[in-house]
């Protein structure tokens, strides 16, 4: 329906503004023409030769024998190339007209289908809702009209301004600009109507393609955040977990330089350097494998140690309230020598994770971790020495692993 109504204004636009101009051009043409030939006619009669005179040269040109005829040829290719440039500029305003109708016919088609049942048909199937959204961005590339330009070559040749070979130059490239034009719009037309054709039998949707369209962008744009987000989460732990290596790492190094110091004094003091003492400093090296065997066990045993409190260790007898909660230090602890085996090493321990007077004010729960009544405890109670010796070997042996966890304070 749509095609015949163009097919018929175009026809009608065509013996309006092409046939007429082009019976008025071979009318012209059949005149001069005529005229031409009738010129040429007489020209082509023998004249009467004239005695030839002595002193005028030989050489004489054809167009000085017959200027009138020259004068005349000129006219005609004039003549015709005047009308072969309107001509072109009839056809050019009608294609001109021809586009600007294509242009309004895919901007209705394109604004109905967003509103109209075919339009929730399309909303309903992903493809073609996909494909819609291409086809309207697409029309961002849409090639511009220009009302002005026929209008300043026309006006141009009736007035004789500028030069013929320029007008007829600027007439033929926006003869080509307009062209393209049209093609665009009548591919866009085309695809538009098959896309229609193929929602004819879909379901509707409730929403309508433009809303459809729109919930589409928005899920995109939610969809984007979200993989944003992960990655940056993805980083953050990565990043975490680097900084807790190096903080482990760190610690390590800080206790090795703190365990050669304790030797040295050690050594200094005139106290001698046996295993016992050697064990005490430096605790025995464990896997990832083995700490997270054993993890569920120092949870359970080291949560007088583990979990956040105020209070942490400043000497063997001694605890200081902080201002922020946290998990308790190893290195403090390795430093008041609660972790050496040996029985001062256990009883610090057992007066910093158990003690709980008023003086102390220790907030961490016990949980198995003995509660500490007198130091006599540990050699009269040989189940609370050994609760005691269990918690100091896990503190030993996997304290720079909860470092790296952050199960304990560096």
């Amino acid at each position: 329906m749509v095609a015949a109504r163009r097919r018929s204004a175009k026809r009608k636009w065509l013996f309006s503004t092409i046939l007429v101009p082009v019976a008025f051009a071979v009318l012209a043409l059949s005149v001069l023409g005529f005229g031409l030939f009738l010129q040429n006619h007489t020209a082509d009669k023998p004249e009467p030769k004239p005695n030839p005179d002595p002193t005028i040269g030989k050489s004489i040109s054809e167009k000085e024998k017959h200027p009138s005829n020259s004068a005349s040829i000129a006219k005609v290719e004039l003549a015709v190339q005047r009308a072969q440039f309107q001509i072109e500029l009839a056809a050019a305003v009608q294609l001109q007209r021809e586009v600007r109708f294509a242009q309004t016919e895919l901007g209705n088609l394109r604004e109905s289908t967003e509103s109209d049942y075919v339009g929730k048909r399309i909303a309903g199937n992903k493809e073609l809702l996909l494909r819609f959204r291409a086809f309207k961005q697409s029309l961002k590339n849409a090639p511009s009209i220009s009302a002005t330009s026929l209008s300043a070559i026309e006006n141009a040749a009736q007035n004789a301004i500028g030069n013929h070979k320029q007008l007829d130059a600027s007439l033929k490239e926006e003869t080509k600009r307009l062209a393209q034009s049209m093609r665009f719009y009548e591919q866009h037309l085309s695809c538009l109507h098959k896309m229609r054709e193929s929602a004819a039998s879909l379901p509707q949707s409730e929403h309508t393609l433009d809303s459809a369209i729109q919930l589409y962008e928005s899920s995109l744009a939610m969809h984007a955040e979200a993989v944003a987000n992960d990655a940056a989460r993805e980083l953050k732990n990565t990043l975490d977990g680097e900084r807790a290596s190096a903080i482990g790492q760190q610690s390590k190094a800080a206790q090795l330089v703190e365990e050669l110091e304790t030797q040295l004094e050690q050594i200094r003091s005139g106290k001698p350097f046996t295993s016992e003492t050697n064990d005490a400093v430096l605790p025995p090296q464990a896997s990832r494998d083995d700490y997270e065997r054993d993890l569920e066990k120092i949870r359970t045993h080291l949560i007088a140690f583990t979990t956040p409190g105020y209070v942490q260790p400043e000497s063997a007898d001694k605890l200081v309230f902080r201002s922020v909660k946290q998990p308790m230090s190893y290195s403090a602890l390795r430093r008041i020598g609660a972790l050496d085996v040996t029985n001062e090493g256990r009883a610090t321990l057992l007066r910093v994770g158990g003690s709980k007077s008023a003086t102390q004010r220790n907030d961490r729960p016990l949980g198995s971790f003995p509660r500490m009544n007198s130091i006599e405890q540990l050699r009269d109670d040989k189940n609370l020495k050994a609760r005691v010796d269990e918690a100091q070997q896990l503190l030993r042996r996997y304290g720079p692993l909860m470092v790296e966890d952050g199960l304990l304070l560096p």
